[in-house]
């Protein structure tokens, strides 16, 4: 049978001629629940189980607003088998795991895997967050939720896990985990929908904009003053806070100029050409 026949079209639009009967009106209706239950499943007044039957990704897999919400990715390399360095961000409030900071560097923060994500366990009376970037938000009301013992709060506020509050249009929001074990943590415009897993390299790249760390090696042909130029994987939400490695063999600086998001520039001390190796850092987190 056709999708749906020229007849039962024109019922459900209303253009029969003459007017459907009342037993043409039931039999169409019967119809179209069948096709829609053919379609989309006898769950098919589940949205999610609905977009699920149709391979419809939830808003391209982009609902949930926390950026590397399973600690899958570690750009930093921080170990979870030992407290968090002080070296990993500001010295108050390191971050560690991508996009994840913490509110003091002494406690070890415990990673385990879960199935194909991680599970956090905060020490006792110490908390860590995520800045939500404002340029993500749109404003109205949001929910929080996520699995384990950990409380939360939003901008300071306390909110219950499944609790609903209302954040501003393109301002920074803190989402803040208290003590406990936290894993699958999402944050949703007007409701959370079932749990969603990011492809890695999708996450990654989120985690890029923010922070991104890398090596070089260049082959330097010039006397003095040779340029280097790197090109970030990512542009930047803003412009990047630079550290740079000691080069090897030939030392390596940063230039004072660098005011761009999408590469970085060194120069190099010499004196004859030669083969440099370097590391590099480019930081555009959030701190507030």
């Amino acid at each position: 049978m056709a999708l749906l026949s020229t007849v039962l079209k024109s019922i459900v639009a209303g253009t029969k001629v003459p007017a459907p009967t009342h037993g043409e009106m039931k039999g169409a209706l019967g119809t179209v629940a069948d096709f829609a239950t053919g379609m989309l499943g006898t769950d098919s007044a589940d949205k999610a189980a609905a977009r699920a039957a149709l391979g419809v990704l939830d808003a391209g897999g982009l609902r949930n607003l926390l950026i590397n919400p399973c600690f899958r990715i570690n750009q930093r390399g921080w170990n979870s088998a030992f407290p968090v360095s002080t070296t990993m961000g500001s010295a108050g409030s390191p971050y560690f795991a991508d996009r994840w900071r913490c509110g003091s560097p002494s406690g070890t923060y415990l990673l385990t895997a879960a199935g194909n994500v991680f599970q956090m366990t905060i020490p006792s009376q110490r908390n860590m967050w995520q800045h939500v970037d404002g340029s993500n938000i749109i404003g109205g009301t949001y929910q929080l939720k996520w699995e384990g013992t950990a409380t939360a709060k939003v901008n300071n506020i306390d909110v219950a896990n499944g609790g609903t509050f209302t954040l501003t249009a393109g301002t920074n929001a803190k989402i803040e985990f208290i003590s406990g074990t936290l894993l699958r943590p999402q944050l949703e415009r007007l409701a959370c929908g079932a749990w969603e897993t990011r492809p890695t390299a999708m996450e990654t790249y989120l985690c890029l904009a923010y922070f991104e760390r890398a090596s070089a090696d260049q082959w330097i042909q010039v006397v003095s003053g040779g340029q280097v130029t790197v090109r970030f994987m990512a542009r930047k939400r803003a412009v990047p806070t630079m550290t740079v490695g000691a080069g090897s063999p030939l030392a390596v600086t940063l230039q004072s100029a660098s005011d761009k998001t999408n590469e970085l520039q060194f120069t190099v001390s010499m004196a004859t050409g030669g083969n440099t190796a370097f590391s590099w850092a480019a930081d555009s987190e959030i701190y507030t």
